[in-house]
């Protein structure tokens, strides 16, 4: 299964349609803040999104949990958890939710790696670089594998 996982796009609303003109993916996640950025893809079955601070007046949720290919994951914007000064607090509540991978955003920093016992993934900001690329993260599950690789539109 293979996973699109971006967040703070803030208006980068190319980026998003370069996504699904030219990436092959299973799910999109989208970890808040530019809801708006999806148009009309936020309604596609294979899309999950979850607010962010910056989504004003939004009625999606901060967080959801999700099971897919045998995996619970964690979904949130991850400002609600003061995940600028450190994950602690996220992974605390990770881990009394019994979930497998967490999925935030917020810091506009990406980082994948596993934490006490979690795989724990935040793509960065979606927002176009110098260069003119916008970045997230794909990641691929098997039953027992899980990899990443970097989202380059």
């Amino acid at each position: 299964m293979k996973l699109v996982v971006i967040s703070d796009s803030h208006g980068n609303k190319s980026g998003i349609n370069k996504i699904f003109e030219s990436v092959q993916f299973d799910y999109l996640f989208f970890l808040g803040d530019g809801l708006g950025d999806l148009g009309n893809y936020i309604y596609l079955d294979n899309v999950y999104a979850v607010s962010g601070n910056c989504d004003f007046f939004s009625s999606y949720p901060n967080e959801r949990i999700i099971e897919l290919a045998g995996k619970k994951l964690l979904i949130t914007h991850g400002n609600r958890y003061g995940v600028k000064g450190g994950i602690n607090n996220l992974l605390e509540y990770a881990h009394t939710q019994g979930v497998d991978i967490v999925l935030f955003g917020h810091t506009h920093k990406q980082i994948a790696e596993e934490r006490q016992g979690l795989f724990v993934a935040n793509p960065g900001t979606f927002k176009r670089n110098s260069d003119g690329e916008s970045r997230g993260l794909i990641i691929n599950i098997d039953e027992d594998d899980i990899s990443i690789e970097t989202l380059i539109v």
